[in-house]
């Protein structure tokens, strides 16, 4: 705050009403969040109430809020949202809580999971097989099987697994997204008390597509003085106008930069690297794109499409590259490996549909108490239950918040547990 406030004199009320504004759409989010730990009917109930306290932090965007507090400096306005790329949409489109809920995430800094990010998968399987679980890999659900209960409606009863069919003894748990819960692996008659809301308010377009460059270094981070952090290397200041061209281009030529990259360092980040990968460094780069960019190559088998677009990852490789070159200059000759991911490795990795990184979109309609009515932990399916980051929102921190939600949802044993454990652990 001392900082912004030095660079933009005359800004400290305005910053002070935005940060204020902040944390109380954060507590409004929290409060509509903890609302899906109870079964549907609280949340439609109480949906006047919850309307008129949730409606303001929903129904404007982060640039509209801002302005509201008197934040009128665009320059400043783009320094305080630089982290757009983080929710995958400009600021004059998302809804005002996303930008609260980032704006208060890095409040005391961030973390880093020792290992770097595999080790969460590890550690959540590991206590799943410690508990009598199963985490199965290379098998994907087909579908959601459902049966008809006698007065109308359905009852999820398991799911079908590479042509096998496995039986739910209390329910089934989705984490395959909104997309696919509702448009693919459920039946159409049992989906629509979901689906409908959700197509009508305009929550199921897909979110931000990205291309990726992993690159693999042949010296250390402190050989090479690379820094623990992230970078957003933005093209200007006024986000949304550099969105704008992005969307009207219909390919990468018509556009000719970039809008947003990122780039992280993720070996300095982990002190545990230099231990198991000594004398190496890893880094990595993403961009927005757009699926059409792709498509054509689209039918074609992963690993197995062909020459062209290898070429085309080529290229990308190279737009990337000189961007990391442009600011770190020093990683120039010492790029040992390098690997190119695009909306397609997307799709076949996390089974998105339009490489879709964040799942569903996060413009204002998705918020709306409706909307999160129909992206409830109780799904209209009996014994159907949603999890994951289109449950609320995208993040690693919000996924895990929504695991929680749900656990506790289908068990208060549960949800009494870890809110001890967080209590006594803190």
């Amino acid at each position: 705050m001392k900082r912004l406030e030095e660079k933009f004199p005359g800004c400290g009320p305005a910053l002070r009403r935005y940060r204020r504004a902040s944390q109380i759409a954060k507590l409004s989010g929290a409060s509509l969040f903890v609302l899906k730990l109870f079964p549907l009917w609280v949340l439609q109930t109480l949906r006047p109430l919850v309307s008129l306290t949730w409606g303001w932090s929903t129904d404007r965007t982060a640039v509209e809020v801002m302005k509201s507090c008197g934040l009128k400096d665009e320059e400043l306005v783009g320094v305080l949202t630089y982290l757009y790329g983080d929710y995958g949409l400009p600021p004059g489109r998302v809804s005002f809580l996303v930008q609260a809920l980032l704006e208060t995430h890095y409040e005391g800094g961030a973390f880093f999971p020792r290992g770097g990010s595999s080790s969460i998968a590890k550690t959540v399987v590991s206590a799943i097989n410690r508990r009598g679980g199963h985490v199965m890999v290379r098998a994907p659900v087909e579908k959601i099987n459902v049966e008809p209960l006698p007065g109308g409606g359905w009852k999820a009863v398991g799911v079908t697994c590479k042509g096998v069919d496995i039986t739910a003894r209390l329910g089934v748990v989705s984490n395959a997204g909104a997309t696919n819960t509702f448009k693919y692996l459920l039946p159409e008659k049992a989906a629509a008390a979901n689906l409908e809301p959700l197509e009508r308010l305009g929550v199921m377009e897909p979110s931000v597509q990205l291309c990726y460059l992993f690159v693999g270094l042949d010296k250390t981070d402190e050989e090479l003085n690379l820094p623990a952090c992230n970078y957003w290397i933005l093209g200007g200041h006024d986000h949304d106008a550099q969105f704008d061209k992005f969307d009207a281009a219909e390919t990468y030529d018509d556009l000719g930069f970039l809008p947003a990259t990122f780039l992280s360092f993720g070996s300095s980040k982990d002190d545990n690297f230099s231990k198991s990968t000594p004398g190496k460094a890893t880094l990595q780069l993403l961009a927005p794109v757009k699926y059409e960019w792709f498509e054509a190559w689209r039918e074609k088998k992963h690993q197995h499409r062909g020459s062209d677009y290898e070429a085309e990852k080529k290229v990308w490789a190279e737009r990337l590259l000189a961007k990391l070159y442009k600011y770190f200059p020093q990683c120039k000759g010492h790029v040992e490996f390098h690997d190119v991911g695009t909306p397609l490795t997307t799709d076949f990795y996390l089974n998105t549909k339009r490489g879709e990184t964040y799942g569903l979109t996060h413009k204002m309609p998705r918020f709306s108490v409706e909307a999160q009515e129909a992206l409830h932990t109780e799904t209209g399916v009996r014994n159907l239950t949603m999890t994951g980051q289109d449950h609320f929102s995208v993040g690693v921190v919000a996924a895990l918040a929504s695991g929680y939600i749900t656990a506790g949802y289908l068990s208060k044993t549960a949800l009494a547990n870890g809110a001890a454990e967080a209590i006594f652990a803190s």
